[in-house]
């Protein structure tokens, strides 16, 4: 399997709900390093949102001066979270997914090494 889905096919896994079974099933069970790179990066587009309604409140708390919207150790906790998040759960899976993309590319492989570790490294 090369890891390409033609607009046809696309549209077919979308409309027919066996066939979207099926796509879903394709696309968690893959060990395609484009797809895991995708996954990746879906998985970090998710926790930045949830990281921006982190900084979100952060900012709420700050709009103006002694402003009780939380209390002093939520917004530490908060605070705390949302460099975790955007750390651990943003910046490094896009550098996971760009490294997983890009790097067979780059050396001419067809695939990574170990593709079945690959796909274990993302879902554990």
């Amino acid at each position: 399997m090369n890891g390409t889905t033609t607009i046809a096919e696309f549209r077919d896994a979308v409309l027919d709900p066996a066939k979207r079974a099926h796509y879903r099933l394709a696309w968690i069970s893959t060990v395609d390093h484009k797809r895991i790179a995708v996954l990746y990066m879906l998985t970090a587009l998710v926790f930045f949102v949830i990281g921006g309604t982190e900084a979100l409140f952060i900012r709420l708390q700050l709009i103006v001066p002694n402003n009780h919207f939380l209390q002093p150790d939520t917004f530490n906790q908060l605070f705390t979270m949302h460099g975790t998040t955007m750390i651990f759960l943003v910046v490094m899976p896009v550098v996971f997914g760009l490294a997983n993309y890009v790097l067979p590319l780059q050396i001419g492989a067809r695939d990574m090494a170990f593709p079945r570790l690959n796909a274990f490294g993302f879902w554990c």
